[in-house]
């Protein structure tokens, strides 16, 4: 028959792995939480990026328009070179109103 010493180590030992695993959990969920405002925080910048650079095509947009309306001589390729555009997007700009 085991001697009840025996059972407290048992015990004791138990409890200490089950301290750990608790522990470690703990330490687990918070970088969970860490990680999910992390997630969080790069969605909103995503989202304030994207929104500024809408924002700047449609202005690139409207200048590439007002261009080309104040000296109809200039060509597409030199619009194009100033805007960081291909002629042919400064031309689909043109024709449809739309920044590609």
């Amino acid at each position: 028959m085991p001697d009840s010493t025996d059972d407290a180590r048992t015990d004791s030992s138990l409890l200490d792995e089950l301290k750990s695993v608790a522990d470690a959990l703990a330490t687990a969920e918070d970088e969970v939480r860490k990680a999910i405002r992390v997630k969080e925080a790069a969605d909103l910048a995503h989202s304030e990026a994207l929104g500024k650079a809408n924002e700047l095509r449609e202005q690139r947009r409207k200048l590439v328009c007002d261009v080309k309306a104040a000296d109809p001589d200039l060509t597409t390729r030199k619009i194009g070179a100033v805007a960081q555009l291909s002629a042919a997007s400064v031309s689909r700009i043109l024709l449809s109103g739309k920044d590609s």
